[in-house]
């Protein structure tokens, strides 16, 4: 690991007025290492499916694909990104099936708090059985498929922080450092506390961070640098913008739940150019069941979503008519979110996230992949 240039120390517009976690949370944060691990294939970037547009109808987007500028695609070429999110912790090596297809121009490792609930933080604390979630990752990834580690604030200080982007952009024993760093804030529910926002760092702290360990050669110039949107939450593609602004060359979007919400967000980051900036990469799900839905949208902080609603009603409704007529309707909302990707919004969109939770996921994944699947076209768009 490359030694910190403490003689340089690195100022970043932040809330914290020190570099420092706050006593109290610091605490606690150190208490609740030892339970960080209660991990399974979820991601910061967590989500929903759409609901639908009249056939036909096509947004009008100038951006294109192929115009995503050189930084955003790195070696995996100019056109479209089909990326994973890889299992991690416990659940590690359980997506070998889809790793070996090669149909991925980027695989994501997420960075997971012990706990995204607090009925699952007390749970953590009182558990004594954790696995470590900082094992070398991506020994398995092909050289032409980019490692992206993700660095979420969570409750670490800056420092902290500092140190897991050298860690992650270093060689380990794999012999394999990142080629990418998705930056988060992270979804520990102590975030969630009045005034945390002042007092923790956020994403947008961390990408400014992370440009001038680039600029100081910290870190690899070449890493890239990505982040995350939520179209579902967010009024516009401001925030979206500032992460740009900070250097960020890929957007990872939640899934759309609200497809009208999602579309207005899409056409506010056109107006802005974000398209042509950076490369935008919608996330897709991969919906098994009604619980599995309303997991998604719990987790992308949607639960009063009434299109959230209506999407777990309808799933609810055909599971009561047999596993043969909720996988049918999955299929449909699953294939139709991929060609939605690919068609109505690819002026914008520029690649897909897939984030398979389940073994059943998986599986569908895998079998979507092959010809006539609904991921084959992203696969061949990708050129894969």
């Amino acid at each position: 690991m490359r030694v910190l240039d403490a003689a340089r120390p690195i100022h970043i517009h932040q809330p914290m007025a020190t570099r420092q976690l706050p006593a109290v949370l610091h605490h606690l944060h150190s208490s609740l290492r030892t339970a960080a691990q209660t991990s399974s294939s979820c991601t910061n970037a967590a989500h929903a499916v759409i609901s639908g547009t009249r056939p036909g109808q096509h947004m009008r987007m100038h951006a294109t694909s192929a115009a995503v500028s050189a930084h955003a695609s790195g070696h995996a070429g100019t056109g479209f990104l089909l990326t994973l999110e890889r299992t991690v912790g416990a659940t590690s090596g359980a997506d070998t099936d889809l790793v070996t297809t090669g149909a991925f121009g980027a695989q994501v490792f997420p960075d997971l708090p012990a706990a995204t609930t607090w009925a699952n933080l007390w749970k953590s604390m009182g558990s004594s059985a954790a696995t470590s979630q900082d094992e070398d990752k991506g020994s398995d990834v092909a050289p032409d498929s980019l490692k992206v580690i993700t660095v979420a604030a969570n409750l670490r200080s800056m420092q902290e922080i500092e140190q897991r982007m050298v860690a992650a952009t270093t060689a380990g024993p794999s012999g394999r450092p990142a080629d990418a760093l998705l930056l988060v804030t992270g979804s520990h529910p102590l975030r969630t506390l009045p005034g945390s926002r002042r007092l923790l760092p956020t994403s947008l702290a961390t990408l400014e961070l992370a440009s001038q360990l680039k600029a100081r050669g910290v870190i690899p110039a070449a890493t890239q640098l990505w982040a995350v949107a939520n179209p579902n939450n967010e009024q516009g593609a401001g925030l979206a913008a500032e992460k740009v602004a900070r250097g960020a060359s890929v957007l990872l979007t939640q899934p759309p739940l609200d497809a009208g919400a999602f579309e207005a967000w899409l056409r506010d980051a056109d107006r802005r150019g974000l398209g042509r900036q950076a490369r935008l990469v919608v996330g897709h799900p991969w919906f098994t069941s009604a619980s599995n839905a309303a997991f998604w949208g719990a987790l992308a902080g949607c639960v009063r979503n009434r299109a959230l609603a209506t999407l777990v009603t309808r799933l609810s409704a055909a599971e009561a008519g047999g596993k043969g007529s909720v996988d049918a309707l999955c299929a449909e909302l699953n294939a139709g979110l991929a060609k939605k990707a690919l068609g109505e919004w690819s002026g914008v969109v520029g690649g897909m996230h897939v984030m398979p939770l389940s073994g059943k996921a998986r599986k569908g994944v895998v079998a979507a992949l092959q010809p006539g699947g609904a991921l084959h076209e992203a696969r061949l768009a990708g050129g894969r």
